[in-house]
């Protein structure tokens, strides 16, 4: 199987495109940093803990700027 090319994707959307999007918000809400940063690293992401560490520290429960960065 092709792997897609996720250049110039957010986040979201590479997780998207991946089927990983609801497993990684999981992976947030359970506070489970090693899961969700496997999560993003499968998506060919370079910096996946900075990622998790932003989404863990939003407080609000609102979806932190980064996600919907391209990277």
């Amino acid at each position: 199987m092709v792997r897609p090319d996720y250049s110039g994707m957010t986040v979201n959307e590479r997780l998207f495109v991946a089927g990983l999007l609801h497993d990684f918000e999981d992976a947030i809400q359970r506070h489970d940093k090693v899961r969700a940063m496997e999560i993003l690293a499968s998506v060919n992401l370079d910096w996946p803990d900075t990622v998790v560490a932003q989404c863990l520290n939003d407080r609000h429960g609102k979806q932190h700027s980064a996600i919907n960065r391209s990277f």
